[in-house]
């Protein structure tokens, strides 16, 4: 059963990461990368690339975190391949077999045959299942749309009309339409771009709207209770709230980065759903499912490398259901 998650996305394999120990001392069962994972000095190259990700694998504090908790993973534009790539058929295989190879994925697992990595995870008994779906927004993208923004730093990316305009791809989307009809009390669906936000032009669902409402829709139709949203990408954390018809809160926790926050950034940082500030140091997600307290409670924390915690708030698991409450805050 699992009671603590840790997540983060953005490491850049060559610079300290003294993250892990704060992520250590939270003590989690579980820790997801939501992308990112390792930043390819030569994306074409692949036995470059295994030498990236091995330098990851070779750091003291990642070490410690691999023998102490579970690790599961999707990736990003990084690791996926060259800044923002659409769906290159060439490359993808390789670059697919290097990064599950690292995360240990046995060679017999349906990940290894899927037209991407995405995954999907149950643990814990029956009234405290605590489900991990792992999607994949880039091995079946369609190419993005080119903002015509005046200036680079609203984002160099608009919104795409086209209702064929996908980020999963048919078989992906049967695989999440089945996973979320399956009994669970939490739910993480786990993607490296962020959900809720529509404002700037970087990398995000609405930037595919008709993709967008169709997750939504899906989330409606299956009626699939505790979902909250994993997501990276942004180089800063923060958390969003919004109505998608659920009958409860959306809530979409960005983590970002671990060793690569910017701290300094000047982009067009809006989002309506916005709870609180943004947190711009480096940083970790971490999650905590109270399931023994009479009412039980998810506890979300957005926590600075040194362990503190900026943003914490709290939601009964009742609340994530439909006709719920809104969240109780910090």
């Amino acid at each position: 059963m699992v009671h603590r998650v840790a997540f983060g996305s953005c490491v850049d394999q060559n610079k300290r990461q003294p993250v892990w120990d704060a992520i250590q001392r939270f003590r989690p069962d579980l820790f997801i990368f939501t992308g990112d994972v390792y930043y390819p000095q030569d994306p074409g190259n692949m036995e470059k690339r295994e030498r990236d990700i091995a330098k990851l694998g070779a750091n003291p504090g990642f070490q410690k975190l691999r023998r102490s908790a579970n690790i599961l993973a999707t990736w990003g534009d990084e690791d996926f391949g060259i800044d923002d790539p659409a769906a290159e058929p060439g490359k993808r295989e390789a670059v697919r077999r290097i990064f599950l190879d690292f995360f240990g994925v046995p060679a017999d697992s349906p990940r290894r045959t899927r037209p991407g990595i995405w995954d999907s995870v149950i643990f814990g008994p029956p009234g405290k299942r605590l489900q991990v779906i792992l999607l994949d927004t880039r091995f079946n993208r369609t190419p993005l749309k080119k903002s015509s923004f005046l200036h680079r730093a609203d984002g160099p990316y608009a919104p795409k009309s086209d209702p064929a305009a996908t980020y999963l791809g048919e078989e992906q989307w049967a695989f999440l339409g089945e996973q979320l009809r399956k009994p669970a009390e939490v739910r993480l669906i786990v993607s490296d771009i962020q959900v809720a936000v529509e404002e700037g032009g970087f990398e995000k669902w609405a930037n595919f709207p008709f993709e967008r409402e169709r997750l939504f829709a899906l989330l409606r139709g299956t009626k699939a209770a505790g979902v909250v949203f994993l997501t990276g990408e942004r180089h800063l954390a923060e958390i969003s709230e919004m109505d998608a018809g659920l009958g409860y809160p959306l809530l979409d926790v960005t983590a970002s980065g671990l060793n690569l926050a910017a701290y300094n950034v000047v982009a067009n940082n809006r989002n309506k759903y916005r709870i609180e500030n943004s947190l711009r140091s480096n940083n970790f997600g971490a999650l905590v499912i109270e399931w023994d307290r009479p009412e039980p409670r998810l506890t979300i924390e957005l926590r600075e490398e040194d362990g503190s915690t900026p943003l914490s708030f709290k939601i009964p698991l009742a609340g994530l259901r439909q006709e719920s409450v809104a969240i109780t805050g910090p």
